[in-house]
């Protein structure tokens, strides 16, 4: 048998009714409690609670700060990865360099657009030789 969507919407309106009237009849007679069997339920509520062992009570308090801690971890651990020292994104610190070693001028000439490209040159060749030694070196 396979269910179709209209079953499914069936049941959860059949289930949400049926939560509805629970919810409805637990309040009801939770409101219909005298003040002094409120009063003993409370009183029996709080010598349970006592009777707890201290560790169990920082057992209950400790787990209760566990989703924070760590979502605090979390947290930490993303800072730090993406704040590591020494480490910059891929091309983030490019331009910063160039300016603080205040090779402004080479700057200039490899951004503008109206520039001569450097193949044309005459002395091309002999320029990229002598890179080329200069890095051998």
């Amino acid at each position: 048998m396979t269910r179709t969507p209209a079953d499914d919407a069936a049941e959860s309106a059949g289930l949400a009714a049926l939560e509805r009237r629970a919810a409805g009849l637990l309040q009801d007679s939770a409101e219909g409690l005298d003040a002094r069997l409120r009063s003993r339920l409370n009183q029996a509520r709080q010598a349970a609670l006592a009777s707890l062992p201290q560790h169990s009570r920082l057992n209950l308090a400790w787990r209760r700060w566990v989703p924070a801690g760590a979502v605090a971890a979390v947290a930490l651990l993303a800072l730090m990865l993406v704040n590591q020292p020494g480490v910059s994104p891929p091309g983030a610190g490019a331009a910063p360099a160039l300016v603080a070693a205040g090779n402004l001028d080479d700057l200039e000439i490899l951004t503008d657009k109206d520039a001569m490209e450097m193949s044309d040159m005459p002395d091309y060749d002999f320029y990229e030789w002598a890179d080329s030694e200069a890095e051998g070196t």
